[in-house]
């Protein structure tokens, strides 16, 4: 009789902590956007598409570009 007693109280205690466990709000990640740093704005090279920093872009008559290679030819 005491046996079936402590089956039926672990049963219990297992079943309450499943419930606990499954009923229980999830951790959502946290945000690491933020520090990662602050937002740059980018802008697409003129030639090939790429996408590249503001303050990295080299711009010539209002156009951006990647890299000096890109640049038009001054003719």
């Amino acid at each position: 009789m005491l046996f079936r007693l402590v089956i039926l109280v672990a049963l219990v205690l297992v079943g309450w902590y499943l419930f606990r466990k499954l009923t229980a709000p999830t951790q959502t990640p946290p945000d690491n956007s933020r520090s990662r740093g602050e937002y740059r704005p980018m802008v697409a090279c003129e030639r090939c598409g790429v996408h590249v920093p503001a303050d990295q872009a080299l711009t010539r008559g209002g156009a951006s570009y990647c890299c000096r290679d890109h640049l038009p030819d001054d003719r």
